[in-house]
């Protein structure tokens, strides 16, 4: 197994359960998947709101680091 990078997406509304820490991007580092993150929350900035499909409010996007566990050989 090999370690995982990702930018997770969810909703900003409490009300709202859509895309509780769904897959969004896959990326090569941890750099890039926090660059990708604040890019993509910076769109937001920009008044290009990228909106939830259940209710329409603002997305928020945050990188994940999956880390493998090592795997012993007796």
């Amino acid at each position: 197994m090999s370690s995982a990078y990702k930018i997770c997406a969810s909703c900003g509304a409490s009300s709202c359960n859509y895309a509780p820490q769904q897959d969004t991007f896959g990326t090569v580092s941890h750099e890039s998947s926090f660059s990708l993150a604040l890019f993509m929350n910076g769109l937001n900035e920009l008044d290009m709101k990228i909106k939830c499909p259940q209710c329409g409010h603002r997305m928020f996007y945050y990188p994940v680091t999956w880390m493998a566990e090592p795997v012993h050989h007796d």
